[in-house]
């Protein structure tokens, strides 16, 4: 009897945790006020398309049930959003209407990802990615416990150390959408440092302002 007062206890203290809206955006890591969390929907070169909700992750599915992969090819880093987020709209930063989903984030990472996983980074740029008339944004980041986390603070250093990677990563986003019949575009040039900063914060308070 006293066993199973226990477990009830333990079952009750110890609740899911929404994945977009439980987990703290801002890091804690000491000297790095720029950090953010990173929660992994896809890991590196894997092409199962996963999506969060709000209390699990799973993968997509087409309109006829069945589970959506991409067709183009797997991404070489992993894919994921930041917590606490919603694309939602920034007429002061695009006139595209939000897509009302968490911010999406690209990692460069030395270390393999499982989905699910929480990682600290430090964001460089973001890609002004259009989907379907819609914004749909992709922050790009490195994770911070990267080898050259501080040696990468801006896209400049991002292609020094990663010639083409992000040119890559625009071409891949906008030819993925192409060979599942839709279409995607950029929504001018790739936004730096500062301008990223300035985009989690306001999906950070789009985020804030449906919980509210």
């Amino acid at each position: 009897m006293k066993l199973a007062k226990e477990i009830k206890l333990l079952t009750t203290q110890f609740k899911p945790v929404s994945p977009v809206n439980g987990i703290p955006i801002q890091s804690t890591l000491h000297g790095l006020s720029t950090a953010k969390r990173f929660i992994v929907e896809i890991p590196e070169h894997t092409n199962a398309k996963m999506e969060a909700e709000e209390d699990k992750i799973v993968q997509d599915r087409a309109k006829d049930g069945s589970a959506r992969f991409y067709k183009y090819s797997p991404l070489p880093i992993p894919y994921g959003f930041v917590p606490q987020t919603i694309c939602g709209d920034m007429p002061a930063l695009t006139r595209y209407p939000g897509d009302g989903d968490p911010l999406d984030c690209l990692v460069v990472s030395e270390r393999p990802t499982q989905i699910g996983d929480v990682r600290d980074v430090v964001p460089v740029c973001t890609i002004p990615f259009v989907d379907g008339g819609e914004a749909d944004w992709k922050v790009v980041a490195v994770d911070a416990t990267h080898r050259l986390a501080s040696d990468i603070k801006t896209r400049t250093d991002l292609d020094r150390h990663y010639p083409g990677l992000v040119a890559k990563l625009c071409h891949w986003l906008c030819h993925y959408k192409r060979a599942e019949g839709g279409a995607g575009e950029l929504d001018g040039e790739v936004k730096g440092v500062r301008e990223t900063g300035e985009i989690i914060e306001a999906a950070h308070d789009c985020w804030k302002a449906r919980v509210a």
